[in-house]
């Protein structure tokens, strides 16, 4: 659909009378839109970088926060974590959700301003470039949030193979705030073309009670083993990754906890901080999750939206399943 766009100051949104329109769309082509739109505001001269993002869908980033800084935000969720209670969260999972390994520490003003203090140092100029090659326009902070990870018995979904059901532009920016590794829990990644091959097996957007922790399993009938790439990361490395279009799992720490940063993205039609410089940062940190594919990012903040079936998504066309980013 033709949509026109307005300005306002140095932000850019779709006009009152196309919104219904947009609203209407299947979710994973309101998206693409949107991201095809942003790429016509990209300038010309700024150019693509190649980079392990856009070659692979993984790109690791060593010392985005010094040790110190890393440190000083796991030791500030620690305390957030505490001030709620012997049950917040600190030393183990919720009892409301025992087999929940991930603990998400409160948008407390402390945490915010921590977090704030170190955007420019996360999104420093190869991290930027690197993103902006990768989706061939800007991108902005739709989420930020800081969780720990505690040892559970039985791996959560999120701990085993899958990807995200999310706009196929999405990407997940993640800064370790404590050591990453086989015994204090880690990531493990397959790139593209990998992913691609499993998705033709028909593992893709596995339901969660299909989900596997062994991916050999998906590739055996291929008479091939899976190549996985684990980053191996301390305090303050980051990686990128595009979380719906590679495959990917978590490890669980095996004692202790793992503390770490992550950051939702998305294309948007100016730079990452025109919005925070605009409007703060209130926006960026939710008391809750928020469910990015069911949402309009033709308007200021990429506000959600109530759709149809939103708990059961449907996945309509074969350019999703495959990993694409644009329909073809």
């Amino acid at each position: 659909m033709d949509v026109t766009f307005r300005r306002e100051g140095r932000l850019i949104y779709a006009r009152d009378e196309d919104i219904g329109a947009i609203v209407a769309m299947e979710p994973f082509q309101r998206h693409a839109g949107f991201h095809r739109a942003c790429r016509q505001f990209y300038p010309a001269d700024r150019g693509r970088q190649p980079s392990d993002l856009s070659r692979k869908g993984l790109g690791q980033y060593p010392g985005l926060l010094t040790a110190e800084q890393a440190g000083g935000i796991s030791r500030l969720a620690g305390t957030l974590l505490e001030e709620k209670g012997p049950d917040g969260g600190a030393f183990g999972p919720l009892p409301s959700a025992p087999g929940e390994a991930n603990v998400t520490v409160p948008p407390d003003k402390r945490m915010v301003e921590a977090v704030v203090n170190v955007l420019d140092k996360i999104f420093r100029p190869q991290v930027v470039t690197d993103l902006e090659g990768y989706l061939g326009c800007y991108f902005r902070i739709d989420q930020a949030s800081v969780y720990r990870t505690h040892p559970v018995e039985k791996s959560t979904i999120s701990f085993q193979w899958h990807r995200d059901i999310a706009p196929m532009s999405q990407v997940h920016l993640m800064v370790y705030l404590t050591p990453g590794g086989d015994e204090c829990g880690a990531t493990d990644f397959l790139d593209f073309q990998q992913t691609q091959e499993a998705a033709i097996k028909g593992y893709h957007y596995t339901t969660y009670e299909n989900r596997t922790d062994d991916i050999d399993t998906v590739f055996a009938p291929l008479g091939k083993t899976a190549e996985v790439t684990r980053p191996k990361l301390g305090p303050g490395d980051g990686l990128i990754f595009a979380a719906p279009r590679v495959l990917h799992r978590g490890w669980l720490p095996k004692e202790g906890f793992r503390d770490a940063m992550l950051f939702v993205l998305l294309p948007s039609m100016v730079p990452w901080n025109y919005e925070i410089e605009d409007f703060g940062t209130d926006y960026v940190f939710l008391p809750d999750s928020k469910n990015t594919l069911h949402a309009n990012p033709f308007l200021l903040f990429n506000p959600s939206i109530v759709e149809e079936k939103a708990d059961n998504i449907q996945i309509p066309e074969d350019w999703i399943f495959l990993g694409a980013m644009f329909p073809s």
